[in-house]
């Protein structure tokens, strides 16, 4: 029977995988990637054809709640022809590989499926990033600062802040509380140690020596009303200082050419003003409260390149495995039940997920209430892993099919991905009671080694579910369901 929508290539493979590999076309992966295909193709054309200003705030959140109901209801479809013929339960012929391969196979149907709803996010992240680049920005944003500072001189702040640092090391010492700290203020008085007089004249825009003990430090106004946000961290192009931009509109206004300035601020303002900034953030004043900022709409201006800049870095970075992770983690747990419930009983499943239910919620009860550290319910979770290891590993000394230890080998198999993450979060929750660091450097090189250890872990999680599946979760998971019940 001609299936709509399926072209005949398709259907001459669907035959052929029927009639030689029936296990890999009852997980009707083909056929879920054919019609994720089009429906992608149907919706990247559907969002790229819709108006959509980089400048305004994010419409992503609605589709994308959208798309996550039509995956649902696609995931609902694609388990009702799963579940219409299964090899292994009619004992048919099977092998280690062909079950990993099944698993393999409901991860990568069920990962289609729910990639779709990360199209509005890829495609409103695509469309800021080829509308506006950082080097961009961030020059614009230099540029309108100058121009506003140049347009509204009157109206600025023209002296520096300055603060009187006294250096004495034995009297910080003494009377601070924290050891990080290395300044103190007694009645507008500052006493600074000599890191403290070093990270002050880091940051500050001037510093002078009075004497050997005394420092003046000062701080130029902040011109700065428009901020790139984040944009300068993916550009070559350095954002203005404080100290620069004050130079800067100092000099300019020994020659000023207020009609030039103004075209030109109203140009890059139409470029980087959010259109509905009236709309969403209206506020309510009298002319005469009205500051320079608000004659130049410099919120509406912030407001847009606040906008342009979210989407734009959304998929840029430690942000694209945030995406990942999320598709994964939900595509590899669906996956896992998905695979349990095909490999045994109904009844052993759903008892096996209210008995899980209730362990979880019994241990952390008992945790909570004994007030245990974090590390302990980590530890807890660890030792019912290992538990479910050792009663699955019974099944092959059973003589009639057991619901307990079949909801153990349920149990094992959805949570020894979770084994070495667990592992690792343990062996850090108990490094950090031992660990201070004073040293900026020495903390930032302990959580990079914290994240590569993570990430290894989800990697090697991931290979001791792929090496575990051949070698132990077939032999056992044949074995339980060939016992006759007791």
């Amino acid at each position: 029977m001609k299936r709509i929508f399926f072209p005949a290539f398709l259907e001459r493979y669907d035959r052929k995988l029927l009639l030689n590999n029936p296990g890999s076309w009852s997980s009707r992966l083909h056929r879920v990637a054919w019609i994720v295909l089009i429906a992608a193709l149907v919706l990247i054309s559907y969002f790229l054809l819709q108006p959509n200003d980089p400048r305004t705030n994010s419409t992503v959140y609605l589709p994308t709640l959208l798309l996550s109901v039509i995956a649902v209801v696609g995931f609902v479809f694609w388990m009702i022809y799963l579940l219409r013929f299964n090899v292994f339960k009619r004992f048919g012929p099977t092998s280690p590989w062909s079950f990993t391969a099944m698993f393999l196979q409901i991860f990568a149907s069920i990962g289609l499926l729910v990639s779709l709803v990360f199209i509005p996010s890829w495609i409103e992240f695509s469309r800021a990033d080829r509308a506006y680049e950082s080097d961009e920005i961030v020059k614009d944003v230099n540029r309108m600062n100058f121009l506003i500072g140049g347009l509204m001189y009157d109206s600025l702040q023209l002296d520096w802040q300055a603060d009187t640092v006294i250096f004495n090391e034995q009297w910080i010492l003494s009377n601070r509380t924290d050891t990080s700290t290395e300044e103190l203020s007694i009645e507008g008085t500052y006493y600074a140690t000599a890191a403290g007089i070093k990270n002050r004249s880091l940051i500050s825009d001037s510093t002078r020596k009075i004497n050997d003990t005394t420092f003046l430090f000062s701080d130029a106004p902040d011109y700065r009303f428009i901020q790139p946000s984040g944009a300068e961290e993916h550009s070559a192009v350095r954002s203005y200082t404080a100290r620069e931009l004050y130079f800067e509109v100092q000099h300019a206004h020994k020659n000023p050419n207020a009609a030039a300035w103004d075209a030109e601020y109203k140009t890059l303002k139409t470029k980087y003003a959010d259109p509905q900034y009236g709309y969403t953030h209206a506020y309510s004043t009298i002319d005469s409260e009205l500051t320079f900022l608000d004659l130049l709409d410099v919120s509406s201006v912030s407001s847009g390149i606040d906008n342009i800049t979210s989407r734009k870095y959304s998929w840029y970075g430690d942000k694209v495995w945030i995406f990942f992770r999320i598709w994964f983690y939900l595509s590899l747990c669906l996956s896992l039940l998905v695979f349990v419930f095909r490999h045994t009983t109904p009844r052993t499943f759903f008892i096996g997920l209210l008995a899980a239910f209730i362990l979880n919620v019994l241990t952390f009860a008992f945790l909570n209430f004994g007030s245990f550290s974090g590390s302990s319910g980590i530890s807890v979770l660890i030792a019912y892993i290992v538990i479910f290891a050792v009663i699955s590993w019974r099944i092959f000394a059973d003589k009639n099919r057991s619901i307990i230890r079949g909801i153990a080998l349920n149990l094992f198999q959805v949570c020894v991905f979770f084994l070495p993450l667990l592992i690792a979060f343990n062996y850090f929750e108990g490094r950090e009671i031992y660990m201070e660091f004073e040293d900026a450097v020495l903390e930032a090189k302990e959580r990079e080694f914290e994240k590569m250890v993570y990430v290894s872990c989800e990697i090697g999680g991931f290979v001791l579910l792929m090496v575990l599946l051949p070698t132990y979760f077939y032999k056992v998971y044949r074995r339980w369901y060939a016992l006759p019940e007791a």
